[in-house]
């Protein structure tokens, strides 16, 4: 019987209280509560952090509308600009059409007073010719007289009558072409 006693007590606490584990102390309320403030806590974080995106994507879809307000002013700036552009420049093709037209006018008036001026310097030097021809024309002292020559009609005519000389023949009838005298050489009036 000691023995069997011993042997009771050696196994004994060991078999009789299987575990003194936290697990068997702690009762299945308090755990699941636990648990339930741990995930609520984790579920809280989640929260706060999605707002916080919420909140910063928010910001920036407003800077983006802020934007596009702002391009689209600046869109609608640029074309009242575009617009004005092409009312000036239509006034300045206008005014370049008139310049043109100014030009044309000048330079037909340019030709015109060249032509002024030829016209009137070719008048002047016909009337200048004309004038010189008829002092030139027929001067009595210049034509022909009647003390060079023996006929009248070349006074008439205002030349003086041409000479030409010819040999005078000899008796033989052969030219004296080889006597240097001018005695052998008579004149004879040419008419014109």
């Amino acid at each position: 019987m000691p023995v069997l006693e011993c042997a009771k007590t050696e196994i004994g606490p060991t078999t009789e209280s299987p575990a003194t584990s936290t697990q068997d102390s702690v009762p299945e309320g308090l755990q699941q509560e636990e648990l339930h403030g741990h995930v609520n806590v984790a579920l809280e974080s989640r929260v706060k952090c999605l707002e916080l995106r919420a909140d910063k994507q928010s910001k920036l879809i407003e800077l983006q509308e802020k934007r596009a307000e702002q391009a689209l002013e600046m869109n609608e700036k640029l074309v009242e600009w575009l617009r004005k552009l092409k009312d000036e420049n239509i006034l300045l093709r206008e005014e370049n059409i008139l310049l043109r037209g100014q030009n044309m006018l000048l330079r037909g008036n340019n030709t015109l007073q060249r032509a002024g001026h030829r016209g009137g310097s070719n008048s002047n030097s016909n009337s200048g010719g004309d004038s010189d021809s008829g002092s030139d024309s027929g001067s009595g002292s210049d034509s022909g007289s009647g003390s060079d020559s023996d006929d009248d009609e070349g006074s008439d005519d205002g030349h003086e009558s041409e000479r030409t000389l010819v040999p005078s023949e000899g008796p033989d009838g052969e030219t004296n072409s080889d006597s240097d005298s001018d005695s052998d050489f008579h004149s004879i009036d040419m008419p014109d």
